[in-house]
């Protein structure tokens, strides 16, 4: 059986997403709410390195650029005061939002490889190797 090599990219970006995880933990140690940014690496860093959950996998870095995006948007621009609406609690709701999927360190790691997923087909060679379509069971005929 031939297996696929792990991309380098897929290396690369696990281990750093891993440090991040463990600098993120070790900030937990003196504020409790930097776990949930670690713990999130660190399951992006296992998903990256062991292929898995493609889609879960693209769902948590794109909601982190979109929670970042809307971040930046709120707080340099006037869109809140033009739309009346309450701009603390909106950029807020934003920074939770961009902190549970991971933080700063994923959305730096996310730009390239949703580049990779989206233009190249390493990455998605590496997440769907075990997606093999299974073999068809026998069909019995059944004896009337």
């Amino acid at each position: 059986m031939h297996t696929i090599p792990r991309p380098a990219l897929a290396t690369t970006a696990s281990v750093l997403l891993a440090a991040g995880g463990l600098f993120m933990v070790w900030l937990g140690t003196m504020a409790k709410a930097y776990w949930v940014p670690g713990l999130c690496l660190f399951l992006l860093a296992a998903l990256l390195w062991q292929g898995r959950a493609l889609k879960a996998f693209k769902a948590v870095l794109l909601l982190n650029q979109l929670s970042a995006i809307a971040l930046l948007v709120l707080l340099l621009t006037g869109v809140a005061d033009a739309l009346h609406l309450p701009k603390l609690p909106l950029a807020g709701a934003m920074l939770l939002l961009n902190l549970a999927t991971g933080g700063p360190i994923a959305g730096v790691l996310s730009i390239p490889l949703l580049l990779s997923l989206h233009f190249r087909p390493t990455l998605h060679r590496w997440f769907g190797r075990r997606a093999a379509p299974a073999p068809l069971a026998p069909t019995t005929a059944l004896a009337s």
